[in-house]
């Protein structure tokens, strides 16, 4: 039914947006957007150990890998909607816990933003999941309006060079693009610094790291930009 409704609702409005909470292989097909519900139990298994199964992620290097596989599996033009809160969704799990704040603290809360806020496609918020994280999301917002995230290809960092411990991904157009590195362990994680990444610039998103001697340095629970 929504197959043979979308380009009948497209000739009326151009514009409209089909957007749909289940995210099954059939409703990719036919709408514009899809919820990110695939993706919830990769929250909960990277941020809290206890929760992990035998057969699930256990590190943010794991976690691109897994991002990269079913990204290759969703019908050509899919698009995902990413979100880690919600009002109601994933409060019940969890009796009396509802934000992810509260869920995991702070500091993780910030570290999964910048994880999901730098994949591809749009990311969402439900009102309040914004609390303690206010100046963290419109450098989000910028990342994702440049160009080389707007226009570029996605590369993941899942060579064998990456360490398990680093979530990584660009968005490379050209010789420009951003890359969003992410640590959300305990120890530093270091690991050697691309050629293609040879003139970038590191902000600070959360925590600290740096670019020394020909590596990337990326402190415990901290997350960095690199833009060129």
């Amino acid at each position: 039914l929504f197959q043979k409704l979308r380009p009948l609702i497209k000739e009326l409005k151009p514009d409209a947006l089909m957007y749909t909470e289940p995210s099954g292989h059939l409703l990719r097909k036919s709408m514009d957007l899809n919820y990110n519900y695939d993706e919830q139990w990769l929250v909960t298994s990277l941020a809290s150990p206890k929760a992990r199964a035998r057969h699930g992620i256990r590190n943010g290097k794991e976690l691109a890998v897994w991002m990269r596989d079913r990204d290759v599996l969703l019908p050509r033009g899919a698009m995902t909607a990413h979100h880690i809160d919600s009002h109601d969704t994933f409060w019940w799990p969890s009796w009396g816990i509802k934000w992810r704040r509260e869920q995991f603290g702070l500091r993780m809360t910030q570290l999964l933003n910048c994880i999901f806020g730098a994949l591809p496609g749009p990311f969402m918020m439900f009102v309040g999941g914004e609390a303690g994280i206010e100046p963290l999301l419109p450098r989000i917002a910028a990342l994702k309006a440049s160009a080389a995230y707007r226009d570029g290809s996605v590369h993941w960092w899942v060579d064998d060079a990456t360490p398990t411990e680093l979530f990584g991904i660009s968005h490379r157009n050209g010789d420009a693009s951003v890359t969003v590195l992410v640590n959300t362990t305990g120890a530093q994680v270091r690991t050697a610094l691309p050629t293609w990444l040879s003139k970038a610039k590191v902000e600070e998103l959360v925590g600290q790291g740096r670019i020394s001697g020909g590596a990337i340095e990326i402190e415990a629970e901290s997350a960095l930009l690199l833009q060129q």
